[in-house]
């Protein structure tokens, strides 16, 4: 069947159906991710040396499908449906122990429309400040090797971390992004306590960039939950921890100076454990990245204090350094040392050796 005839025969589906005759534009379902893995041995403080082939060491290995519809009247339809895998078992998430491995969708999960007025998203969705804290970082979303991303997401280790009993993605939300106006955009999300432990949930964050400057404010809170968590080897024994409440405060710059883009970023958070003490976490992070040949050298240090009333003040000091070099636009390798050095524990160094590939 020619073009004509093709066009002519759906004109006339349409008009029996009942359903508008013009031109729908999409793009999708695409196919995406990123392909992540190599040869890790990991030391954190207090910890033994384990060697291993891991995966999503630099990037945490995922795919989804993703697409969009214009509707029009300058309304576009979306939705994303993304997951974790690790690269060295084959396994879903993004980790041993990864308290999101039992999602099939466990990074992105949603439906939504955009305008000029902004974009309404429903689903599970990554906060405004899990967002903000990879977006300034030279080392991106890496749990493995960037240190800010260690001390406030990443729980079971030296101290607790901030946000590492609610995970950098939220479960039955709803998020609304505004346009960017001048230079300035900010976004809103909200989940009810639809199911225990999650509780109620707040994430506001406002952005501004210009030029090579960029600063992003975060805020989020959570109430009427109940996380499990485990004591970190510098907490005194007891029980494991029932977590009824968290506040974060998160504030980032950039300046990209060409031959050094410069970061900066501190975070403070509170966590209410049930019947004890508040334990406060402060955590400042400087980072680094210099172009040099077909790659960049990065850098990035973090250190953490924690008080909590009754106990003695911890704190915690990682420093990760190492450079990636691009063999294609999609495609590079990495080399990345690490120190971690914690209150009352044995030092920990680690290195990474790895590939990663976008699709």
């Amino acid at each position: 069947m020619n073009t004509t005839k093709s066009g002519i025969a759906v004109a006339a589906a349409l008009a029996l159906t009942g359903l508008p005759a013009k031109a729908q534009s999409n793009t999708g379902p695409t196919l995406y991710g990123t392909v992540d893995g190599g040869f890790y041995a990991r030391q954190l403080a207090g910890e033994t040396r384990v060697s291993r082939v891991d995966g999503g060491m630099m990037t945490t290995s995922r795919w989804g499908i993703r697409g969009s519809e214009d509707l029009g009247g300058g309304l576009t339809a979306l939705f994303d449906l993304g997951g974790h895998f690790r690269l060295d078992t084959g396994e879903v998430g993004r980790h041993p122990g990864d308290n999101a491995a039992g999602r099939f969708f466990s990074r992105y999960s949603f439906v939504g429309v955009r305008g000029a007025f902004g974009q309404f998203r429903a689903g599970r969705i990554p906060t405004g400040s899990f967002v903000n804290t990879l977006s300034f970082t030279p080392f991106g979303d890496s749990t493995t090797l960037g240190p800010f991303m260690l001390h406030t997401f990443v729980g079971s280790q030296p101290m607790l971390a901030s946000h590492g009993i609610s995970d950098g993605s939220w479960n039955n939300s709803l998020v609304y992004n505004t346009p960017t106006l001048g230079n300035f955009s900010g976004s809103l999300q909200v989940a009810p306590g639809e199911a225990a432990p999650e509780g109620r949930r707040f994430d506001g964050t406002a952005n501004y960039r210009s030029g090579p400057f960029a600063a992003a404010l975060s805020v989020s809170r959570i109430r009427a939950a109940a996380y499990n968590v485990p004591r970190s080897r510098t907490d005194p024994a007891g029980a494991p921890y029932v977590i009824e409440a968290e506040s974060s405060t998160l504030g980032s710059v950039s300046y990209d100076f060409q031959v050094v883009k410069l970061f900066g970023q501190w975070a403070k958070a509170t966590l209410r454990p049930r019947g004890q003490a508040e334990i406060d976490l402060d955590t400042v992070g400087v980072h680094a990245a210099v172009p040099f040949g077909a790659g960049r050298f990065i850098a990035s240090w973090a250190r953490t204090e924690r008080t909590q009333a009754g106990t003695t003040e911890r704190d915690r000091t990682t420093l990760a350094a190492g450079y990636l070099h691009s063999l294609s636009k999609r495609t590079d390798v990495y080399a990345v040392v690490m120190n971690d050095r914690a209150t009352g524990l044995r030092s920990g160094t680690g290195y990474a050796l790895g590939m990663r590939h976008h699709f």
